[in-house]
C-alpha cells in the first residue's frame, strides 16, 4: 500500500509542482498551507487510511461559547463530509480532522479531498485567530451545504 501512496502523491505532486511529494519514513507528510498553518497527513496502516489533520488555533480554547458552537458545525461537517472539530488532549488546540481513504486509488479524488480539507482549515484558522466573537449563522450554512461549499460552515460573514 506504502508503494501506491508514493504514486499517488508523485501525481499529485507533479500536477502542482511540488516534485517528490510523498510521505516520509514516519509515514507522515507535513504541509504548510499559510503563516502559522500547516497540516499533517499520515498514513494509519492498521485501518488503511489517512489522517487529515491541521492546527487551527495555536492557543489553548476554553471558551465554552466558541466549543459549543465548533461541536454544533460538526454536526455538519461530519454527516458526508468526514471532517471534525477536535481538541489536542496534551495542548488544548483546536484541531480539523479528517480519515481519509484511498480504496479508489485515484490521486484525482485524492487531490480534491486534500484540496478541501485545505480550504476549509484555512476558513477556520481565519475565523478562529480573529479576534471577534465566534457567531454563527446556520440560515448562511444551509446554502453553504447545499452548494458543497462549507469551508465558512455556519460562519457569520
Amino acid at each position: 500500500m506504502r508503494q501506491l501512496l508514493d504514486e499517488l502523491f508523485n501525481e499529485i505532486g507533479r500536477r502542482i509542482g511540488l516534485d517528490g511529494l510523498s510521505l516520509d519514513e514516519d509515514n507522515t507528510l507535513l504541509l504548510g498551507l499559510e503563516q502559522e498553518l500547516f497540516m499533517t497527513v499520515q498514513w494509519r496502516d492498521e485501518t488503511q487510511t489517512l489522517l487529515f489533520n491541521a492546527v487551527l488555533c495555536m492557543q489553548p480554547c476554553n471558551d465554552l461559547e466558541k466549543l459549543q458552537a465548533l461541536m454544533q458545525t460538526n454536526c455538519v461537517l461530519t454527516h458526508g463530509y468526514g471532517m471534525s472539530f477536535n481538541l489536542d488532549p496534551a495542548t488544548d488546540h483546536i484541531n480539523l480532522s479528517q480519515v481519509v481513504s484511498i480504496t479508489d486509488k485515484s490521486s484525482f479524488t485524492l487531490q480534491e479531498k486534500l484540496e478541501l480539507f485545505i480550504s476549509t482549515s484555512a476558513a477556520w484558522h481565519e475565523r478562529l485567530n480573529s479576534t471577534a466573537p465566534l457567531q454563527m449563522d446556520w440560515q448562511h450554512s444551509a446554502s453553504a451545504a447545499a452548494e458543497s461549499s462549507f469551508e465558512t460552515l455556519g460562519m457569520r460573514v
